[in-house]
């Protein structure tokens, strides 16, 4: 599975056991924002100095999944991030979240990354549903201290976008999504053009890790009173 993109990853970890995103608007919207970050990576589009995007190069066959998305922007570059970002929150715009969601299961499907749920077989369409393993293999190379500690660009982005789908608390203990947090500054710090992207999640509203590590910790207290005060009651 180490040939899966950003968007597959993603909508992998994102994916419920329903073959679908939960009711949350924000696992759409990160999607949307994945496809823009891959497209970023396949050098089909550019992130300008003044955070403006623009084409630079036509769709190939291989980034095909990401049309949706692609024509926006080509329909209207220059456009800025809040554009683009307003653009997906559009409801008039709802077939691209749709259109990019199938396109990226099909995807998984093929690649052999979804199991299909036997009891939905007789529904006029069956539930794929991703596989427990391949989930547990993209988390453990989040992982802080694992064998592949050197996280590079694409975990960087896809633990940042999971951060804020509450994934990583899921997953993660507070020390680890410390870690991981440290980890992706200091790769930002060095690195414009990451500094760039993980800027581009922040304009959609994404939470940094810094947040997701300060709303574990905040969890955690409020389960702490609570516990005392059935201790005491």
């Amino acid at each position: 599975m180490n040939d899966l993109t950003l968007t597959q990853q993603y909508t992998l970890c994102a994916m419920k056991n329903n073959g679908e995103f939960g009711e949350w608007h924000s696992e759409d919207l990160m999607l949307e924002v994945a496809a823009v970050l891959e497209l970023v990576q396949r050098k089909l589009i550019k992130f300008r100095n003044d955070q403006t995007i623009k084409i630079v190069d036509k769709l190939n066959l291989e980034c095909s999944h990401l049309q949706p998305v692609y024509e926006i922007i080509q329909e209207n570059e220059p456009m800025e991030f809040d554009e683009l970002i307003e653009e997906f929150e559009n409801n008039y715009n709802a077939d691209v979240k749709e259109d990019l969601f199938e396109n990226v299961k099909n995807i998984l499907m093929v690649k052999g990354a979804l199991v299909e749920d036997k009891n939905s077989r007789w529904d006029d369409e069956p539930i794929w549903y991703p596989k427990n393993n391949v989930i547990k293999l993209l988390m453990e190379k989040l992982r802080p201290n694992s064998i592949c500690n050197a996280i590079g660009e694409t975990e960087a982005l896809l633990a940042t976008l999971l951060s804020d789908i509450g994934v990583l608390r899921k997953n993660f203990s507070e020390s680890e999504i410390e870690i991981l947090k440290d980890q992706v500054d200091d790769m930002s710090e060095n690195n414009p053009a990451l500094f760039k992207k993980l800027n581009f999640i922040k304009a959609a509203g994404g939470n940094s890790l810094q947040s997701s590590v300060q709303s574990l910790g905040a969890d955690l207290f409020s389960r702490g009173i609570e516990l005392l005060k059935d201790t005491f009651s």
